[in-house]
């Protein structure tokens, strides 16, 4: 059988270990391209040497995917590996080409666990889903006997609230099917309540013997159970419907099992196997996740439906093990085209939040029933950094990503699950951001971003039953900068124990481009100072898809970033091309009173401008006060820049800078140094381009703009002062050029001052 080996592409996987590199995790992920709609398993090989001969074979496993970890390569060094296509009668293709790769002491290594072994074991007994078998049940019954806190609170309001409601009607098709938003959220709101209802009263049910709420969550689950499999409640025609009908279904199947008549457990087990078949189907065959991974949903979906669906099911359907199998597999190496060893996330804290909501949930489901520990992955055992780092306490619009909180507090959903990990990792950093965050809640609980989402006591309950949390405790230094270099985010924490001298600086520029929820915003920053957000993410996610959405949230022009020409970068709708639409983080350096970080979004501004040849931007924040932001540009024709800043409050402006004030800090941006003439400073009120009814009701924002002569060549440097309200120190800047180098000199009153080179060419 010959083996043909595609290319990776923009879009696809790509092979790894990649050939010659260093491994990130020991073990490595092991990852090549399936031809395409090849279904049958490999067989994999790892050797120290390219003979592959017996005595310098390490590994050799079948695999039924495209993706494996195999255990722990325990000695650094050099290996090669290579696989093969097996058919079903187990014969064997040409070996693919050999690659080699590097274990050393920079390879982050984690214990695997032997999941062949694991998932064989016989399936359990019900429930399994939370608490993974018998014992797990009985230590819940024991837990709730101590009438804890968190369970008292479960009852008095996750349970009370639904226990006496009546079913809502199954979902419609949309009018001349064309998606409305008010219909959308409105039956995904209404398929959470019936996931609320089910799970909740059947829990509470179960560990209290209550048999009146045994009855409440079956009544829900028989109505859910008979809604048509195929119709608007389905995954391809609402997928958040969709996922939220499996996941009910599955706990209603697994903790209601012995409550169900033997008709009724049929028409709840067919419901749910053939809900889970369809999303199987699209997440392996349609969106193709294993080739393609660039899907947010697809993604989350595994987590969110197809674990508790395939836990559920295990043992009672054939399909089950499969599903499990595949689920596990692809969290243990795969997971996630959105982060890396770091623990970022590419499309922002609030899909952090969504992603970890349900990931934290799998890993724990899935570790209570086979025993695999997934919390070890440094992708997991280390992302709580990045809201840590991205998602101060009190910052509302001082980040990227889309965000459906509409200008409000961070959802609580986000700290609470910085306590998961908090107790899952041992992490007492974590816990105090969790505490940070909880005091300043303002009972965003019923709001749909939260209330249609999940269910912060329950969360908390199963928090406090699975883990001892450590005590809070803050541990970052005065200055503390963190580079996510998978995504290409640099964030800077100045005194985050101290809210009235906080600031929190963040620059962006990812290698994923605008891909899924992230925008066009390569080079862009947003700054929190004071108890402020003083240079924001202007706009609203109101919905997916909105003129809000597209021609405004996605755009370059709603960021603190450049424009070139009036122009941005590419925010359109083509993977290929928003993925392209790339930037580098090229350097971060620290040294005293100084950080300084380098990036390139040259490949951004060249997706809609191909006069672009060059466009950087590198950030100095000096003596832990003021930052400098130098912006060169060159383009093969004359063209005009343009420096935009965003604020919730309008811009001052004067012949050389703008201040926007908030009630406790402000921020001024003033040129140091342009090479071409400042035609024009000015402020804008609005949002371009977008229908009024998508901001209707909420709060104006402006922005405030630079406005640079045409020129083949810029070089613009840029005062950012942000202070809080009555503390503002005087900044004095002038420019030396009798060198071949620009000088650009900032003083304050003690004489302090700071030089930055700039070359003139």
């Amino acid at each position: 059988m010959i083996m043909f080996e595609p290319k990776a592409n923009t879009l696809s996987v790509q092979y790894a270990p990649a050939d010659g590199s260093v491994a990130e995790e020991n073990p490595p992920v092991m990852v090549w391209l399936p031809e395409n709609d090849y279904l049958g398993g490999y067989q994999l090989q790892i050797a120290t040497d390219d003979s592959f001969a017996d005595h310098t074979l390490v590994y050799d496993a079948q695999c039924a995917f495209n993706f494996h970890r195999p255990p722990a390569l325990t000695d650094a060094g050099r290996y090669v590996w290579r696989y093969c296509k097996l058919t079903h009668a187990k014969e064997r293709s040409d070996w693919s080409s050999i690659r080699c790769f590097i274990i050393n002491e920079s390879s982050l290594t984690s214990r695997v666990a032997d999941i062949p072994a694991a998932l064989a074991q016989p399936a359990g007994a019900h429930p399994r889903l939370m608490v993974g078998n018998a014992d797990g049940l009985a230590k819940l019954k024991a837990y709730a006997d101590k009438q804890t806190p968190y369970w008292e609170a479960f009852l008095n309001r996750s349970v009370a609230s639904f226990s006496e409601m009546t079913p809502h009607d199954e979902p419609q098709p949309y009018p001349n099917n064309q998606r409305d938003v008010a219909l959308w959220r409105k039956y995904y709101i209404e398929a959470q309540e019936y996931f609320y209802v089910i799970r909740h009263c059947a829990v509470a049910g179960t560990v209290q013997q209550d048999s009146v709420l045994l009855e409440q969550a079956k009544t829900w689950l028989i109505a859910m159970a008979q809604w048509d499999v195929h119709g608007a409640s389905s995954r391809h025609y609402n997928d958040e419907v969709g996922f939220r009908v499996i996941i009910t279904l599955a706990w209603g199947y697994d903790w209601l099992h012995n409550q169900l008549s033997e008709p009724q457990r049929h028409c709840v087990q067919t419901a749910l196997q053939v809900r889970t078949q369809e999303l199987f189907h699209h997440l392996t065959e349609q969106a193709k996740i294993h080739i393609f991974p660039y899907d947010s949903h697809a993604i989350r979906a595994i987590s969110a439906a197809l674990v508790p669906a395939a836990i559920a099911l295990h043992g009672e359907v054939d399909e089950a093990a499969h599903w499990l199998d595949y689920s596990v597999n692809y969290l243990y190496s795969l997971y996630s085209p959105w982060s890396g060893v770091d623990g970022g996330w590419g499309e922002g804290p609030h899909y952090w939040t969504t992603a970890m909501a349900y990931l934290l949930d799998a890993v724990q489901m899935i570790e209570a029933y086979t025993q695999i520990d997934l919390y070890q992955r440094p992708i997991i055992k280390n992302t709580g950094d990045f809201p840590l780092f991205t998602k101060s306490p009190g910052a509302r619009r001082a980040y990227f990503g889309d965000d459906s909180t509409l200008g409000e507090q961070a959802t609580i959903k986000t700290a609470v699950c910085m306590l998961h990990l908090s107790g899952a990792l041992n992490r007492p950093d974590y816990h105090w951001f969790y505490q940070q965050h909880a005091q300043r809640d303002v009972s965003t609980g019923k709001e749909f971003y939260n209330y249609g989402w999940w269910d912060t006591d329950f969360d908390r309950l199963l928090i406090d039953f699975y883990f001892d949390v450590p005590e809070p405790t803050y541990t970052l230094p005065t200055t503390a900068v963190k580079w996510f270099k998978s995504i290409g985010w640099v964030s800077i924490q100045h005194k985050l124990n101290q809210p009235e001298a906080h600031m929190q600086f963040t620059i962006k520029s990812s290698p994923l481009g605008s891909v899924s929820h992230s925008s066009a915003d390569q080079g862009a920053f947003v700054l929190y100072g004071f108890e402020e957000d003083l240079a924001i993410h202007s706009g609203y996610y109101v919905s997916y898809g909105s003129t809000m959405h597209t021609q405004w949230r996605k755009q370059t022009k709603s960021k603190n970033a450049l424009l070139i020409n009036g122009q941005g970068q590419y925010a359109g709708s083509d993977k290929v091309l928003a993925k392209q639409a790339s930037g580098q983080v090229l350097s971060v350096e620290e040294a005293p009173g100084l950080i300084k970080i380098e990036t390139d979004n040259t490949a951004a501004y060249q997706s809609v401008n191909s006069d672009v040849l060059l466009a950087r931007r590198d950030v100095y924040f000096v003596n832990e006060q003021y930052f400098l932001i130098v912006d060169r540009v060159a383009c093969a024709t004359e063209q005009p820049i343009q420096i935009r800043q965003h604020s919730e409050q309008p811009f001052y402006c004067s012949t050389k800078s703008m201040i926007t004030s908030m009630p406790k800090a402000a921020v001024e941006y003033s040129v140091a140094y342009s090479s071409a003439k400042l035609l024009e400073v000015s402020n804008e009120e609005g949002f371009d381009g977008v229908n009024a009814t998508d901001y209707e009701d909420l709060a104006m924002n402006y922005v405030g703009e630079f406005s640079f002569a045409p020129a083949k060549t810029h070089r613009v440097v840029t005062l950012v002062q942000p202070y809080r309200r009555g503390e503002k120190k005087s900044l004095y800047t002038f420019v030396d050029d009798q060198g071949f180098n620009l000088n650009v000199y900032v003083t304050d009153e003690q004489d302090n001052s700071f030089k930055l080179e700039v070359p003139k060419v």
